[in-house]
Parts: C-alpha cells; structure tokens; sequence
C-alpha cells in the first residue's frame, strides 16, 4: 500500500493499546509519511530564513527535546530533569565528537523557559546555543525538520518530541533516556521495541 497516493480518506490502524509513535507502524512508508508531513511554501522559506540567521554554516545541529509542565504532575511519566538534560547533552557531543562532528550548534526546545536557562551547558562545546521561539508547533515541526541532524529526547514518553525527531529530513542521530516511566528505572524492552526505530541510541538514565 502507498499511503502518499491513496485514494482513502484516512487510514485506521488496529492497535490496543493505540499508541501511534511506534516506528513498526510505519516503516514501509517513512518516505509516505514525510511527503504527508510536507510544509507550504511560505512555512518552509520563513523557516530556512530563520534557520540561516541563526545557525552557523556548515555545522551539525544537535536538537535537544524538553518536556516539563503536564509530565511533572502525571502519575507514570518521567519529565525532563535537570541532571539528565545536562549530563545527555555532555553525552552526545563526545559521541559526535569521536565521529569528527566538530562544529556544533544546539537548539533547545521546551516550554518550561525557566528550566531552560537553568541547565548549565559547556559553551564551549558549541559554535551557537539556542532556545527555539517558534511562534506555533508547526514551526517547530519544520524547523526541527529542516535543520536538525542530531536529536535528544530527554523525555522519552513525549509523543512530540518523538514526531519531531521522526520527521528529520537530515542525517544524524537519535538518542532517548531510558528511563520512560517515573517508577522504573530502565525503559522496558516493549517500549524499546515498539517506540524507537533500532538506528535509535540509548542513553542510560543515571541522574
């Protein structure tokens, strides 16, 4: 089946329990599914103008995903934490790093903007550090899109920062904690299997 190309209205996906964020769902049709995610004009020249304007040249963009507000009072979901976030970040700029990715910027997303300036980040890992001020979520959808290559979710349940980091259309790699749930300390391998593709790395939770 081409979803791209179908002639259906929608498509309905048979799962209990419905959890659309597994990459099993849509591994024969990844090229449908950005083509379906694909941005209007005036969307994607506002983004790349702002995405030149703000990013280096010929640097690897390493997007790091936060999710505070609702995780924070939710029962079973781990929200991005401070030691986390950091230790993450230090984590992956040495994995990119070894892989003679030298010029960095960092893109922080989140809402919580106090949290944000609170992590202490190594500037000198970094050409440029910034905090996304996309106007909606579909800015930070394509700009996540168009300029991210490397990805970090920080809060592995985060349905968001899974579409954001799925929707790529630059090479680079994706990293998760692998702690998804306050009341177990790894991922469990369900989740593992069935949410992130196996190209995806995991980064173990130790704060």
């Amino acid at each position: 089946m081409n979803l791209y190309k179908s002639n259906e209205t929608f498509v309905e996906i048979d799962t209990f329990p419905p959890h659309l964020p597994s990459y099993r769902y849509w591994k024969d049709y990844k090229e449908d599914i950005l083509k379906m995610f694909s941005y209007s004009t005036n969307l994607t020249e506002t983004v790349k103008a702002y995405g030149k304007k703000l990013l280096s040249e010929d640097t690897h963009v390493l997007c790091v995903h936060t999710r505070r507000g609702d995780f924070i009072q939710h029962k079973t979901l781990l929200e991005s934490r401070k030691e986390f976030v950091e230790s993450s970040i230090e984590y992956v700029v040495n994995f990119l790093k070894v892989r003679f990715l030298q010029n960095i910027d960092l893109v922080l997303y989140g809402t919580d903007n106090k949290f944000i300036d609170g992590l202490k980040i190594k500037k000198s890992n970094f050409n440029s550090i910034h905090k996304s001020k996309a106007r909606t979520k579909g800015e930070d959808l394509a700009f996540a899109a168009l300029h991210c290559h490397s990805f970090i979710h920080t809060a592995s349940a985060s349905s968001y920062g899974w579409w954001m980091a799925y929707l790529r259309q630059r090479k680079g790699f994706v990293f998760y904690n692998s702690q998804q749930k306050k009341n177990k300390k790894h991922i469990i391998k369900k989740d593992d299997y069935d949410i992130f593709p196996p190209d995806c790395f995991i980064i173990p939770y130790l704060a």
